[in-house]
């Protein structure tokens, strides 16, 4: 539970912190020895921590209480040894933007942004109780089509609005996609961790990635991703959207290595492989779809996320229309032989009925007579 937070010590993003004099090293060593998050500690003078969620290379993940709401929430605190570093400053709070932008259910919530006294950050977000999909995932080895599609079309949701406001995560994962329990019972996944997601837009200043810098992880990382192309748009998630799936419906990953060095080349050189070929319980319509996410040019991919959505539940479609149709057959075959018995029993009852309405007639029209 929850163990969705923590973080890889070789995450890309953990880059070193700022170089400093070596005379501030043992001042900056008592700072931070003073600054550490304990449990009881208040934040901002409203959130009390409780309990440590995860400890990670850019920040610690707790359990905190709302003491203005009453409320349970997760916060994210920065390390302090990054509050004089301006580009984690930067892409802390654009995490925290981007997060809150998109609006989205399938979304983590962000409540409050917010800077201590020392200068570090901290992010205030809903308590996502639950597990992650590699959790979920782990102990079945791989999902149903049903069960995948269940999953992922909310998450592919989720992406489509962020796409629409110029966002691409550029980290999804089956650590970053959280299964949540809905009051009635119901499995609500949540997209969560824009720390790496880029933001299309024509001010350089607000370009935090350079060119040629390879952010993500790299088994779920698109070619043009792994690269270091620069001009990464939503195709990027529409691959990585079709790795997981991948994954999800084979149990193994469509490229892995011994190192992520190796698991990049073989992304970038190797075309993955044939999806229908590890499976066989699972209509083939459904399997070229996702396979139709994975192609190495992102020309020859869906256009967008939007696309891969519609395609990937057009099978579901179709087969949904032909049972109905058949369904609708079946009910029409019956109601043509009901209607072919009643008219047989018409038949034979009705000469009789109108002889014998004949024969009264006829006996009336006698004794009138008389």
């Amino acid at each position: 539970m929850l163990r969705f937070w923590q973080r890889r010590k070789d995450d890309p993003r953990a880059g070193p912190p700022s170089p400093e004099g070596a005379d501030e090293g043992a001042a900056r060593a008592a700072e931070l020895e003073k600054a550490t998050f304990k449990p009881g500690m208040q934040i901002a003078g409203k959130f009390t921590l409780q309990r440590l969620i995860a400890a990670g290379s850019m920040g610690t993940v707790f359990e905190a209480w709302d003491m203005f709401v009453e409320r349970r929430v997760a916060i994210k605190l920065m390390h302090p040894n990054y509050d004089r570093d301006p580009g984690m400053i930067a892409r802390f709070r654009r995490e925290a933007q981007t997060t809150a932008a998109i609006q989205h259910p399938n979304v983590v919530t962000i409540h409050e942004v917010g800077q201590r006294r020392d200068g570090t950050f901290y992010m205030v977000q809903e308590l996502l109780e639950g597990e992650s999909l590699r959790e979920y995932l782990a102990p079945r080895g791989r999902l149903t089509e049903h069960e995948a599609m269940t999953i992922m079309v909310p998450i592919m949701g989720a992406l489509i609005a962020a796409h629409r406001r110029g966002i691409v995560h550029r980290d999804i994962k089956p650590e970053n996609i959280v299964l949540t329990d809905s009051t009635s019972g119901e499995i609500v996944p949540k997209l969560i961790d824009f720390g790496l997601a880029r933001v299309n837009t024509l001010d350089p200043k607000r370009k935090l990635t350079l060119s040629g810098v390879v952010m993500g992880t790299p088994e779920y990382m698109a070619p043009e991703q792994a690269k270091g192309d620069p001009g990464i748009d939503a195709r990027a998630d529409v691959w990585s959207v079709g790795a997981v799936l991948f994954e999800l419906l084979s149990g193994r990953r469509p490229f892995d290595g011994p190192t992520h060095q190796a698991v990049l080349i073989k992304i970038v050189t190797e075309a993955p492989p044939i999806l229908s070929t590890l499976v066989d319980d699972i209509p083939a319509a459904f399997l070229e779809v996702v396979q139709g996410a994975l192609v190495q040019a992102r020309e020859g991919r869906y256009p967008s996320m939007q696309a891969f959505r519609d395609s990937s539940s057009s099978p579901t479609r179709t087969s949904r229309t032909a049972w109905c149709s058949r369904r609708h057959e079946a009910r029409r075959t019956r109601a043509r032989r009901r209607t072919s018995r009643a008219t047989r029993w018409r038949r034979r009852t009705r000469p009789a009925a109108r002889t014998c309405w004949s024969s009264t007639r006829r006996i009336s029209s006698s004794t009138r007579t008389r």
